[in-house]
């Protein structure tokens, strides 16, 4: 099985920090420790499980969507590499790679 190094955008890790912080202010620091420790373990196992997840029909820059569930919430992601389907040529079904290896 291909492992996958996991990259957080800018806007995840903002995304993150607002829902940490929210928590805090709600339902108080152990809680908002507790998620940050928990997201942080299921966005590592995206690096071994990245496939395992449902495609969603939609494609960014190329690459189609998959989606994790992380109760109450959804983790939207992509996969980049050889195998990993992407990126997309105009209307290729099975995802034929034209990028370089990462």
């Amino acid at each position: 099985m291909q492992e996958y190094s996991v990259i957080l955008t800018w806007e995840a890790i903002y995304d993150v920090i607002g829902f940490a912080d929210y928590i805090e202010a709600s339902f108080g620091k152990l809680q908002a420790d507790r998620f940050q420790r928990t997201i942080k373990e299921q966005m590592e196992k995206l690096g071994v499980m990245g496939k395992a997840f449902p495609e969603t029909q939609l494609i960014y820059r190329g690459y189609v969507i998959h989606k994790k569930p992380f109760p109450p919430s959804i983790i939207f992601y992509v996969v980049y590499g050889r195998y990993a389907g992407g990126p997309y040529t105009q209307g290729a079904a099975g995802g034929e790679w034209l990028g370089e290896d990462t």
